[in-house]
């Protein structure tokens, strides 16, 4: 990883996708998304790539979206109840 502007964090490659950080840890894990590892064991990602899969997914839904639709995948009885108050705090549904 010798040019360290090329390469970004987790975090920073979620922010980016606009996407929540375990979609992007996902991917990586399912290959769908190439990724290196520090000497640490954190993952990087290289922005080129980043961009591309942004390019492939068209329009991505806001952070907010993505962590309600992530709470919702898991069967919780409560799950319509949070949907409910982001709804209520914004006017919406997503």
């Amino acid at each position: 990883m010798s040019d360290t502007t090329e390469w970004v964090s987790l975090r920073q490659a979620a922010d980016l996708l606009g996407v929540h950080p375990a979609t992007v840890r996902n991917w990586a894990d399912k290959g769908e998304l190439a990724s290196r590892r520090t000497p640490g064991g954190h993952r990087r990602f290289r922005k080129s790539d980043l961009l591309q899969q942004a390019a492939q997914q068209g329009e991505l839904q806001p952070l907010e979206v993505q962590v309600i639709i992530q709470k919702c995948a898991r069967p919780k009885p409560a799950c319509k109840w949070g949907l409910a108050r982001w709804a209520a705090k914004r006017g919406t549904l997503p």
